[in-house]
């Protein structure tokens, strides 16, 4: 046996003066400095979890980050009119929010329907390029 089994220590009561408890609830709710394309939309500031803006982006089928960076990028106007009532204040801070998103690997195309056009985007849609008749313009 070692010298370390044989020790004990008497504990005493003690009296302290009050002090504060920090408490973690909420914690989770915490939006991200920098969201991801696969968090769900009320990551974003400005949007409450099962609040309005969150009930009305998901009518509109927009559930996730990603899907409102698509929506932005292919209809900023139509997207707006589907968050109905978000003062310009509100507006900016979710757009700017979602913008702030870090951007994955990916790079899309899409090929028009009888052109010999392509364009290219990234992963938060944005558009990064274009072939037309096989010359590739950034």
């Amino acid at each position: 046996m070692a010298d370390d089994d044989n020790i004990s220590e008497k504990i005493l009561e003690g009296i302290s003066e009050s002090f504060a408890v920090k408490d973690g609830r909420g914690y989770q709710k915490k939006k991200d400095l920098f969201p991801s394309l696969s968090d769900p939309i009320y990551k974003l500031k400005k949007i409450g979890e099962n609040g309005d803006r969150h009930k009305q982006l998901e009518k509109t089928n927009i559930n996730l980050v990603k899907d409102f960076l698509w929506f932005y990028n292919k209809d900023t106007n139509n997207l707006r009119e589907a968050c109905q009532n978000i003062p310009d204040h509100d507006w900016n801070i979710i757009v700017g929010h979602a913008l702030s998103c870090k951007p994955g690997p990916e790079r899309y195309s899409y090929r028009i329907p009888g052109t010999d056009t392509t364009i290219f985007f990234t992963s938060l849609y944005q558009i990064v390029g274009a072939e037309f008749s096989g010359k590739y313009t950034s």
